[in-house]
């Protein structure tokens, strides 16, 4: 698990778990990939009162970082792409369900948005929120994810360590969130995934 460093760093804390578990022996800090970010560009500023000054990282944002980084040690850029949700809510489901079987089954963690209450959407602090999806069981349904947002928590202290939801919660967070980053249209975040090879 990697600890957010404030409200808005939770691409970068996502993205981390991720490259640190697919690539141990080039293992990099959180306070690598923020420098790497802003030295590209691809933050952009949040409307966060207290402390003024966060960054938030878009989709395409984690797409360049993640690209860069694979890059420089010679691996292969991350997959990253969007579930098609305007085919109908069966088809994105079942393309969801498909893409966290091939991925999982194959060592591949999932990093996914969501909104930040998985499982409670009455109840959300940031409407758009990065997790790492690490294991799935198909027969009950239920998902395994690491988040990041632990210590900031606004309900208090929580292990972001193996976190259970049900699949129809993270359908719901994933699928729902309103990602609108500026200067990328849509909601670029709805059903957006990335995978780090």
């Amino acid at each position: 698990l990697v600890n957010q460093e404030n409200f808005t760093s939770c691409g970068e804390a996502a993205f981390n778990m991720a490259w640190n578990y697919k690539h141990p022996g080039n293992s990099v800090d959180i306070g690598t990939l923020e420098k790497l970010g802003l030295a590209l560009g691809v933050y952009f500023p949040t409307l966060s009162a207290k402390p003024v000054g966060y960054l938030g990282t878009s989709p395409s944002g984690m797409e360049v970082i993640g690209s860069r980084l694979a890059t420089g040690y010679g691996y292969i850029a991350p997959t990253a792409g969007n579930i098609e949700l305007n085919n109908g809510g069966a088809y994105a489901r079942l393309e969801g369900k498909g893409l966290f079987y091939n991925q999982l089954s194959a060592g591949n963690p999932i990093i996914i948005e969501v909104s930040d209450s998985i499982g409670n959407p009455n109840n959300i602090y940031n409407d758009s929120h990065y997790v790492i999806v690490t294991g799935m069981n198909f027969d009950s349904e239920s998902v395994t994810y690491n988040d990041p947002l632990v210590n900031l928590s606004k309900s208090g202290k929580y292990s972001g360590y193996g976190r259970m939801a049900e699949w129809s919660q993270i359908l719901d967070s994933w699928f729902n969130n309103k990602d609108v980053n500026p200067g990328e249209g849509g909601h670029p975040g709805r059903g957006w995934y990335m995978i780090v090879h």
